[in-house]
Order: C-alpha cells, then structure tokens, then sequence
C-alpha cells in the first residue's frame, strides 16, 4: 500500500493554493523522521537525547499536518511555527550526538541536510 492510498493519510485541502507546498514539506518531515529511526536505532547510549530526538521529530510531522487542516491563516502560522522549533531541536540533538560521539557522522549528514531544509521550509511557511 503506498502513501497515497494509505487510509489515514493526512488529506490536505485542494481548494488551497499552497496544498502542494505543503504536502512536500509534510513528505519531507515523514522522510526525516525514517531516518532518525534510523539513527535511534544506531544509537547505543545517550538514552535521553534518543528520546528528544524521537519526539521531536514526531512533533514536526504532527504539527505540519495539524496547519493543514487549519482554516484561520494565524493558526496555520502558528503550527508552523512550533514545527520549526521542534526541527530546530533536532538538529541541536544531532549535532550533539555528532561532538559526543554518540553515533557515525555519515549517518547524521543525511538527516541534517534534511532538517535544515525543514527549518528553512517551515520558517518561510510560517511567515505568510
């Protein structure tokens, strides 16, 4: 079963200009939360910041869907918002299990870049 067809996708609402910017940034947010599974599971110690980084992931995504079905354009803002702080903290997470060693740097770039894009994405979505 693909994305698409996925019964409890989230459904971004067509009569929306924005509704395919919006789906990519929500597509990037699912694409990076697979690769900190990725990195949790690569993780042997530093319990707590596995932790955070889970959770924050996860609110990215939770938070870009709930914006999607905002209809007030401050709420929409405001989702926005919180998601780009949540992306912000990962990439905080990520750079600290890089200095302590906590996981391989090959395996973190990926989901740096990625974050970064986010932060990016979400700071300009946030503004409109």
């Amino acid at each position: 079963m693909g994305a698409d067809s996925h019964p409890f996708a989230v459904t971004f609402r067509q009569d929306n200009p924005n509704a395919t910017e919006r789906t990519g940034v929500y597509e990037q947010a699912l694409a990076f939360s697979e690769q900190v599974d990725t990195i949790i599971e690569a993780v042997t110690a530093r319990f707590h910041l596995k932790d955070l980084l889970d959770k924050s992931a996860t609110v990215v995504a939770l938070r870009i869907a709930q914006a999607a079905g905002e209809t007030s354009k401050g709420e929409r803002r405001r989702q926005y918002r919180v998601a780009r702080r949540a992306a912000t903290d990962c990439a905080a997470v990520l750079d600290i299990l890089t200095r302590r060693k906590g996981v391989e740097p090959g395996l973190i770039a990926p989901a740096r870049q990625l974050v970064m894009a986010l932060v990016a994405e979400l700071a300009h979505l946030s503004a409109r």
